[in-house]
């Protein structure tokens, strides 16, 4: 690498050498990297073809999951979920022990290998949540069912200080795995007060392919009362949102 100090500076490529600019600096390299088609075809690259393809699909299907949950993200995701969603589909792929390598994709055995992944990488759910729930889905009805029982606040519940209210979401993805795509559902409650007891809360989800394998997630969004109104808590954001059970074949 380097630093161009002429009073004339260039962004681009000029034969061997390219010019760019990084950190307000101008700088120049050489151009590296193996042509593309050399890439495609010289034995020596097949490995990496093969991991290429490989972190292609993990990388489609964390684009499937968000689609699929953007209209639930908003108040959960922060910079590094998508960089760490695809680096779990990537480990989920690797659980194919059907395909070769280069050719594996998810499998719906392998998609429990999900269960744990938060979407807020500073809040868990077994950290905000300390309670267990009921869930259920019946893949003849396509419903999905979730309750949670009557608690106490303070001994369920990990607000921030300035908490005033909570939202439960329950939201469901029934993965195609075989064609790539992914169907979601979600509910939300009403925002509860956290003073006192928070009431029994439950969610009934119609699936709209429920022949697919179903991950299901749990959240919950906090907010703060101003002027008589519950805002989302956003900074810093205490939110979770776990994907916390996966149903294949039932």
């Amino acid at each position: 690498m380097a630093y161009q100090k002429s009073e004339i500076k260039l962004e681009g490529q000029v034969g061997d050498l390219v010019f760019y600019k990084q950190s307000n600096t101008y700088r120049a390299r050489a151009k590296g990297g193996v042509d593309a088609k050399r890439f495609a075809t010289d034995p020596k690259f097949e490995r990496s073809r093969e991991n290429s393809r490989e972190f292609g699909r993990a990388s489609a299907m964390s684009k499937q999951i968000r689609l699929a949950l953007h209209e639930v993200l908003p108040l959960f995701h922060e910079g590094t979920m998508q960089t760490r969603l695809n680096s779990r589909l990537r480990q989920i792929i690797l659980g194919d022990a059907i395909n070769d390598r280069g050719d594996r994709g998810v499998q719906p055995e392998s998609l429990p290998f999900f269960i744990g992944f938060s979407f807020n990488s500073g809040a868990a759910w077994k950290d905000v949540y300390y309670a267990p729930f009921e869930r259920e889905f019946n893949a003849t009805t396509g419903k999905l069912t979730a309750s949670f029982a009557e608690h106490w606040a303070s001994t369920v519940l990990s607000p921030p200080k300035n908490a005033s209210g909570v939202r439960f979401t329950v939201a469901a993805i029934a993965v195609d795995t075989e064609a790539g795509t992914c169907y979601g559902a979600h509910q939300h409650s009403p925002v509860l007060h956290i003073s006192g007891r928070l009431p029994q809360q439950f969610f009934e989800l119609d699936i709209e392919y429920p022949q697919f394998p179903v991950v299901l997630l749990a959240g919950l969004a906090f907010f703060t009362e101003k002027g008589g109104y519950q805002i989302p808590i956003e900074q810093p954001l205490g939110n979770a949102l776990d994907v916390v059970d996966v149903f294949v074949g039932t």
